[in-house]
């Protein structure tokens, strides 16, 4: 990390939240044309608020994934009970079983080949 302080499973729901935020408007919600520039931008500004048209439970969401403040961010657990993750939730745990299983024959394929 650029301070030296590593990562942890709050500053990887900050990286869930950039992507999500991207997703959802196409573009980065910070852009600056050098990286002093951008950490600056990071530590002290917000991003422009996502287009009209988008949940607002996910719009709240991805903002407390984006918070400055790590712990005022979800945990993963935390984020998927959240009412507008629900649907996608109860979608993998439908399929997980079938994609675990996928998984293990590519796993053991590979394995096999090597």
């Amino acid at each position: 990390w650029w301070d030296g302080r590593g990562g942890c499973p709050l500053s990887d729901m900050w990286s869930v939240g950039v992507v999500t935020y991207e997703l959802i408007t196409l573009r980065r919600p910070f852009e600056a044309g050098n990286v002093l520039s951008l950490v600056h931008k990071i530590s002290n500004e917000e991003p422009d608020d996502l287009p009209e048209g988008v949940d607002p439970d996910l719009c709240h969401l991805v903002f407390k994934m984006l918070s400055k403040d790590p712990s005022a961010r979800p945990s993963s657990s935390e984020a998927l009970r959240w009412p507008c993750l629900q649907g996608c939730y109860s979608l993998l745990q439908v399929y997980r079983g079938g994609l675990e299983k996928i998984s293990d024959k590519k796993m053991l394929k590979e394995a096999r080949e090597e």
